[in-house]
């Protein structure tokens, strides 16, 4: 492969602010959105790299999943990991259905990592695995 990824730069990993009550502070999100833009990030990972994805439900994911693209116009990558292979496809294929919204997943076994990679398939132009070594 030659060239360079449409996700390639500075990405930052980006916090979720919540309300007091606990649920999803989408001003404050928004407005985070928009200082990661002014400092020119290139890409920015929603439910990232610090563990946020397991702190939130299934349907908080998707909610998030559906208000952000609305919230910035950089490029997005979304963390789809979780436990269930289920869970990873319907949020996957939400991500998707967003303009420029990649989705992301940890690398769990070759079995499961082929099974998921199968079943997104061809619907979707950017699938990004990543894993520990």
């Amino acid at each position: 492969m030659t060239g360079q990824s449409q996700f390639a730069g500075i990405w930052c990993p980006s916090i979720t602010p919540m309300d007091n009550d606990g649920s999803l502070d989408l001003n404050g999100l928004s407005q985070h959105l928009k200082r990661l833009t002014e400092a020119k990030i290139d890409v920015i990972l929603l439910m990232g790299s610090i563990g946020e994805s397991a702190s939130f439900t299934f349907e908080e994911r998707l909610h998030l999943i559906r208000k952000v693209r609305a919230m910035s116009s950089l490029k997005m990558v979304a963390n789809v990991s979780s436990t269930s292979q289920n869970d990873v496809l319907l949020m996957a294929k939400e991500a998707f259905k967003q303009s420029d919204l990649a989705a992301l997943r940890d690398i769990q076994d070759q079995i499961g990592t082929y099974m998921s990679l199968y079943a997104i398939g061809e619907d979707f132009v950017t699938t990004i695995k990543y894993g520990i070594a």
